[in-house]
Order: structure tokens, then sequence, then C-alpha cells
């Protein structure tokens, strides 16, 4: 279809994180809603980088 937007940018207010969550989608945006439903405690947008400690050092 002519003119059809693919990407629908917004933010989605999260009650169990107490921030709003930026999406590009609305299958995004959905999930979002579900998380929210489940309670999810936290939600990182992409890209992001993730540190963690073991027997090692860190990594």
């Amino acid at each position: 279809m002519a003119g059809e937007q693919r990407h629908r940018p917004g933010l989605e207010g999260m009650a169990s994180t107490g921030r709003k969550h930026a999406y590009e989608s609305l299958e995004e945006m959905r999930l979002l809603v579900a998380l929210d439903l489940l309670r999810a405690s936290e939600v990182l947008s992409q890209p992001f980088r993730l540190g963690f400690e073991h027997a090692g050092g860190q990594a």
C-alpha cells in the first residue's frame, strides 16, 4: 500500500517500572504493555552493554 508507514515510534508509560519506554513499532508497544501486565521490574533499550563479574574477573 503506497504511503503506508511501517515505523510507529512513540513512548509507552509503564506502571511497573515507573518510566516511559521508547518503541519503534506497534508490536514493540504491545510487548511493553504485556510486560507491564506481568510487572516487569526493568526494560532496557537496545543497544546496551551488559557487564558482570565472575570468578576470573569481569566480562
